[in-house]
């Protein structure tokens, strides 16, 4: 933008992470609030706002934010507007590079979502989301493709002590194995993606591991039966919890239910 001081460039674009930051904490009450868990919506909205941590990176202005707020966008139209989520996939991609660690997700949600061709529908998300990174890189591949393949290993390869007191797993190892550098200490981080990536191809976890819908369901269930004050067993739905409802007592005019157990229900 033509600033030769960095204080310049920061002085526009602080206010502008700021908003974004905002921004995330707007769609993480909404994503609550539309499955009618209001307070849920304005606690994590709030933890998500004012921890620590975001407190810190707030005022040392992080890009990261602008990357987030089009991650979060992505996984909340997934369900409903695919093509459009896949696309703020992409422009998430195209600001941190990084984000290519969570394209094989995406693809498998894509071949599990399709309900005709899965190849098509799969090779259609990949186009989708690699096209805005496609664009915004390509100048840099014809320039230098070494260099710029290079610069994304740079995220593998980087050596693990930081400015940050918050020392990664490798970085630990590291402490007591100098050798352990490189592409070899990243391996404990793509054992766990690859535990993730297998939990997914086997369904055993969604986009929120169903966390937000087994609560909003477990709530509508217990508002529904607590006018009629019986003991009881109830099922909400298949795989989401089962829950051992025992009594119910009157709490300025409201029925709350009280739960003594909860447990898991499997499908057959």
């Amino acid at each position: 933008m033509g600033f030769q001081d960095y204080s310049d460039w920061i002085s526009l674009w602080r206010p502008i992470f700021l908003m974004v930051n905002i921004g995330i904490a707007g769609l993480i009450f909404y994503h609550f609030y539309n499955h009618k868990l209001f307070i849920f919506g304005w606690l994590a909205a709030l933890l998500w706002l004012l921890n620590r941590w975001m407190l810190y990176v707030s005022i040392d202005a992080n890009l990261d934010f602008i990357a987030i707020f089009f991650l979060i966008l992505s996984l909340m139209l997934l369900p409903k507007q695919k093509s459009t989520a896949f696309l703020m996939f992409s422009l998430f991609l195209g600001i941190k590079q990084i984000a290519i660690f969570l394209l094989p997700l995406y693809l498998i949600w894509a071949w599990q979502s399709s309900e005709d061709n899965p190849v098509k529908d799969t090779f259609i998300a990949l186009l989708l989301i690699l096209v805005i990174p496609g664009i915004t890189s390509l100048p840099f591949i014809l320039w230098n493709a070494e260099g710029f393949f290079k610069s994304i290993l740079f995220s593998a390869t980087i050596n693990p002590d930081g400015h940050v007191n918050a020392p990664s797993l490798d970085g630990l190892i590291t402490l007591s194995n100098p050798d352990f550098v490189g592409i070899k200490a990243k391996l404990p981080m793509v054992l766990v993606m690859s535990l993730v990536f297998l939990s997914a191809m086997k369904r055993q976890i969604g986009i929120y591991t169903r966390g937000c819908h087994q609560l909003s369901q477990i709530t509508a269930a217990a508002r529904s039966i607590a006018p009629r004050k019986f003991t009881g067993s109830l099922i909400v739905g298949r795989r989401h919890p089962s829950i051992l409802l025992e009594s119910g007592k009157e709490i300025r005019g409201f029925n709350v239910v009280l739960c003594t157990n909860i447990c898991h229900t499997h499908e057959q």
